[in-house]
């Protein structure tokens, strides 16, 4: 994330006498704000597992989850937030949607090529009254005047259920959530990796991994696929864990080999698999980032048994096959398919 949003409210550091709670993602953190959030109590909420991990090392106190959800309830709800205005507007809203009903002060920042110029609009849409406080580094500051409401931020569940939307994949239906990648809709490049995986794939896996799986469509496509194998489900992003858990319990009638793990990329994986699929981001924000596809060639060998394949789609304009072939050499990487402006790669791991 750019840090500049962190910058602008450390313009403003009486925010942080009330012990906020700050909610959202964003790692990079200044260590101006690290310093702020630790004099004065900050806590920070995140669904993001680098943020998190990065808060925690730096000492700040952090709950990985989704805010109401999973283990970040808040018993006694604090009187300030500060929000991390998110790039999807249906989560900005929906968190802002949360917080409203739960503190007495919301603080929102975001930056401009983020969404940031859409919050006071945003507010508006939710009948909450705002002021704009500060502009600077490309960024806005709002402040919102609220009366908390017990009964409705006991519904936080009701939120989410209400945000939901479903949508079918090789006839199973998943279920999504705001901020998940491709939020309500089967994307094209999936697509497409389903369908290359279904007449390409000739192994019988028993150990498979999904890395950065999203709502879970690739792995618990191949598990009703291979139903012996057990199969790894990691992401970074908490609501897309959760998505993915709720899918598990529609979906796959026996449970126990499957685990759901947060993992930024490989660091949360353990022991070697047969195979490997993902759907790479290459975005961080609004910003080109290729550290999870560099890592995912030079560290996948690790995590893959002798024989084993990574399998990946991707827009066919990135350089994936150079990558590989660095690695892997080239008599390893097979090409598939291109289409919809997407490709498909299978590479595999003739030595070690």
């Amino acid at each position: 994330m750019n840090p500049a949003p962190y910058e602008l409210l450390c313009r403003h550091p009486g925010l942080f006498g009330e012990s906020p709670l700050v909610v959202g993602t964003g790692a990079n953190m200044p260590s101006e704000w690290i310093q702020l959030m630790r004099q004065h109590d900050g806590r920070l909420c995140t669904w993001d597992w680098m943020t998190h991990t990065q808060a925690q090392a730096a000492g700040v106190n952090s709950q990985f989850g989704i805010p109401g959800l999973d283990a970040t309830q808040f018993p006694e709800p604090p009187a300030t937030a500060i929000l991390l205005w998110p790039k999807s507007k249906e989560l900005a809203l929906l968190m802002t949607r949360y917080l409203s009903s739960l503190v007495q002060r919301l603080w929102i920042v975001g930056a401009n090529d983020a969404g940031g110029k859409s919050i006071g609009n945003a507010c508006k849409r939710l009948d909450i009254p705002t002021s704009k406080v500060d502009a600077a580094r490309h960024c806005s500051l709002w402040q919102a005047d609220l009366h908390p409401d017990a009964d409705q931020a006991a519904a936080t569940d009701a939120i989410w259920d209400q945000s939901s939307k479903r949508f079918k994949a090789n006839e199973l239906e998943f279920l999504s959530y705001p901020g998940v990648f491709s939020h309500g809709q089967l994307d094209k490049g999936t697509a497409l990796f389903l369908e290359v995986l279904s007449r390409e794939l000739k192994t019988r896996p028993d150990r498979i991994l999904d890395l950065g799986c999203g709502t879970g469509v690739i792995g618990l496509t191949l598990k009703q696929r291979f139903e012996q194998a057990s199969i790894t489900l990691a992401d970074t992003d908490a609501i897309a864990l959760h998505a993915t858990r709720q899918n598990i319990q529609r979906l796959v009638p026996k449970t126990a080999d499957i685990q759901v793990t947060a993992s930024d990329r490989f660091s949360g994986i353990s022991g070697r698999y047969q195979l490997i699929v993902t759907n790479p981001p290459f975005h961080t924000g609004t910003d080109t980032d290729y550290r999870f596809a560099l890592n995912l060639f030079s560290k996948s060998k690790q995590h893959l048994t002798l024989h084993g394949q990574l399998w990946i789609v991707a827009n066919r304009h990135l350089p994936y096959e150079e990558w590989a072939t660095d690695y892997f050499g080239s008599g390893n990487v097979t090409l598939h398919q291109q289409a919809a402006g997407f490709k498909v790669l299978q590479i595999n791991v003739s030595h070690q």
